[in-house]
């Protein structure tokens, strides 16, 4: 093929990527990850209504807004035909319930967090202006997407910022923040970093080159990545055990065997003719007993395959 197909701006594809989860303890706040990312595109939808048009919005986390949990808001600021400020129109998502409930009169429920990208993904939320709904987009980032989401205090409040449309310079808005010290599964606390190339959602395969660092004094902390298809979803219906089954683990070993520089983990000598090879999108998981005096700190070296 030619060369130039290769390259991206000034970078190329074959080139080795280092992504890296630096967290001061399991459970600083100021290290939660977005568990997920937004768009809306400021057009008038399909079947939407000619005298109220979109020309923004806004994502809002109230963490214990909801019945039991978490209350997500999505609001649409609109212009009248005469260009005159309008209503708002909000759709809110209830993370307090044990299952997906569709959308009606611009209000809907979810039980994971797939099912919350299924919402807001959805067409209409019902409701005058429920159409608007469908300038917004979501897919996961730095959680899988069968994680329950109707844990008490679960997640961060997160105040109204405006949602990045497709071509703005950031591309898209993360929000949904776990709160670190309240947030475990299985009695344990996680760290999560989605992983794909050339970005987190892509399918495509990579070489799984290293993986090297330090993790702390945790005896109890287990390093994992797995994939994390919403093509492969399976509803969580038991333990950590019976759930992560439902995944393709290509990495699973005690801290105690990540080593410290690169090229010394065992299996991983940064050798890329001899890589794992794992098809995206792809969840480290670092997974530990205590929520303090735990810092992460690993770096994971990936090659698309071309």
């Amino acid at each position: 093929m030619n060369d130039s197909a290769k390259y991206v701006g000034n970078g190329s594809l074959e080139a080795p990527i280092t992504n890296r989860m630096d967290i001061t303890t399991f459970g600083t706040d100021a290290d939660s990850a977005d568990c997920l990312a937004i768009q809306f595109t400021p057009d008038v939808m399909k079947g939407g209504v000619p005298t109220s048009y979109p020309v923004g919005a806004t994502v809002e986390v109230d963490a214990d807004g909801g019945t039991s949990a978490a209350l997500i808001t999505l609001t649409v600021k609109t212009r009248s035909y005469e260009s005159n400020s309008d209503v708002d129109v909000a759709f809110t998502i209830d993370c307090g319930v044990s299952a997906k409930v569709p959308w009606s009169a611009g209000a809907a429920s979810a039980y994971t967090l797939k099912e919350v990208i299924d919402l807001i993904n959805d067409v209409d939320a019902g409701g005058t202006n429920g159409k608007l709904l469908a300038g917004f987009k979501a897919w996961a980032l730095h959680a899988p997407h069968d994680m329950p989401v109707n844990v008490a205090d679960m997640f961060i409040d997160g105040a109204a910022e405006y949602v990045m449309t497709g071509s703005g310079t950031s591309g898209y808005t993360g929000f949904l923040k776990r709160d670190m010290a309240v947030h475990s599964i299985d009695s344990d606390y996680l760290a999560y970093l989605r992983i794909g190339l050339p970005e987190v959602r892509d399918r495509g395969l990579m070489r799984l080159i290293d993986i090297y660092g330090a993790i702390g004094t945790d005896t109890g902390c287990t390093v994992r990545i797995y994939q994390d298809d919403i093509a492969d979803y399976v509803s969580p219906s038991g333990t950590y055990a019976t759930d992560i089954a439902n995944h393709a683990t290509f990495f699973n070993v005690a801290a105690a065997n990540i080593s410290a520089n690169t090229g010394t983990t065992p299996g991983y000598a940064n050798d890329i003719d001899k890589a794992m090879i794992l098809r995206g999108p792809c969840i480290l998981e670092v997974k530990g007993d205590t929520d303090t005096a735990q810092t992460v700190n690993l770096a994971l070296i990936t090659q698309q395959v071309l």
